[in-house]
């Protein structure tokens, strides 16, 4: 056999494969660690929304209002109610550790209905004046896990909580800005 004839690769080749390999694996190290922080990110958003996307819905909404349904001056925990200009609005209240939003047509019928806070301990709020709405919500930070094996005495309930003190103010309706 003439050495034309021979088919396959020298050693050296095989090396300069085998660390071209290893160089694209290790290469691949932090972004597979970036890729498991936020899937491991992203499990936690789905098993609890941070508290932005609430305080946003309630901003547009607030916003969005004409007029409150019951204006207190004072706290209040019962439910916030907003309506528009065209007669139908939005409630806000909390039930059994969950803030609700409740989408209303013009007759005080309910036409859609979401949790938007799961956690809440701790709901009130207040008409700082008569276009100024002040919300207070003490909500879990982060989701409780619940495991089907017994529990631990004294673990239970430690859960990380904080107070959202927002104030909006009502524009008016149809995104207007009247304040």
């Amino acid at each position: 056999m003439s050495a034309r004839t021979q088919r396959g690769y020298t050693l050296t080749e095989a090396l300069v494969v085998l660390a071209l390999i290893s160089m694209a694996v290790m290469a691949s190290g932090p972004l597979w660690d970036e890729t498991q922080v936020v899937l491991k990110r992203a499990g936690e958003a789905l098993r609890q929304p941070g508290f932005g996307l609430a305080e946003a819905r309630l901003r547009a909404d607030v916003q969005g209002a004409g007029v409150l349904g019951a204006a207190r001056p004072d706290w209040t925990p019962e439910p916030l109610l907003l309506r528009w200009p065209a007669g139908d609005g939005v409630r806000y209240e909390v039930h059994e550790g969950r803030l609700e939003r409740f989408q209303l047509d013009g007759s005080g019928g309910v036409v859609t209905h979401r949790v938007v806070v799961l956690g809440v301990s701790s709901w009130q709020w207040r008409a700082a004046s008569s276009r100024l709405v002040d919300i207070e919500v003490t909500h879990a930070v982060t989701a409780e896990i619940r495991t089907a094996g017994p529990t631990v005495p004294g673990e239970s309930g430690k859960v990380a909580r904080r107070t959202e003190r927002l104030r909006f103010a009502l524009r008016g309706g149809g995104g207007e800005r009247l304040w």
